[in-house]
């Protein structure tokens, strides 16, 4: 049953617009941003004109390394 839950997290993160903008950014620059934004104590960063949310940088992070070790 979790595993159908987190399917459908998946499913929903990749259908949002700006998750779908970072994930298709190249790993270098996907760094950058994931740098400026977890750093920041404001957690999020804007780049290229875009405001990305901690959310954003997290959901994109976990899809884009599943086998990642987990952030905190």
């Amino acid at each position: 049953m979790m595993s159908y839950y987190l399917k459908e997290w998946i499913k929903q993160a990749h259908e949002n617009e700006k998750v779908k903008q970072l994930l298709a950014m190249p790993d270098w620059e996907f760094c950058i941003v994931f740098r400026d934004g977890m750093s920041d104590p404001t957690a999020g960063c804007v780049h290229n004109g875009v405001q990305y949310s901690e959310w954003d940088i997290n959901t994109a992070y976990r899809c884009k390394w599943p086998d990642a070790d987990p952030l905190f």
